[in-house]
């Protein structure tokens, strides 16, 4: 009786603990994202580079068209804006819709006039 109630006890315990580990994996947010896969996860993924301490302030895009540098401009809790200022392009990585936007606008990271989006598919 005593070595049941001490199995059920430390089975109770491990599903505790799997479960807090697995509620907060999911709570990935545009302060903590540091990586975005796109479309298909073979196309494209964009990288935070330069993690050390506050310098988190850049993410590298690999696509089928090039790597690219874009600069964090701000994040909200649910969304990275960046800029390309080479190609004076801005894109938001929006966490809650799962959706990756790019375009141009007056106002950088803001996007007035998307030229495409694309479907994240998975995010860390």
């Amino acid at each position: 009786m005593i070595k049941t109630s001490i199995l059920t006890a430390a089975l109770a315990f491990a599903s505790m603990v799997l479960w807090t580990s697995t509620g907060e994996a999911a709570e990935i947010k545009a302060a903590n994202v540091s990586s975005v896969r796109y479309q298909d996860p073979d196309t494209g993924q964009l990288v935070q580079i330069n993690r050390s301490g506050q310098n988190n302030n850049k993410f590298q895009e690999h696509s089928p068209n090039g790597i690219f540098t874009f600069n964090v401009v701000r994040r909200d809790e649910w969304t990275v804006y960046l800029y390309d200022p080479a190609r004076q392009m801005s894109m938001t990585i929006d966490l809650h819709q799962k959706k990756l936007t790019w375009g141009r606008g007056a106002n950088q990271g803001q996007i007035d006039n998307p030229i495409g989006s694309y479907a994240i598919h998975s995010f860390q």
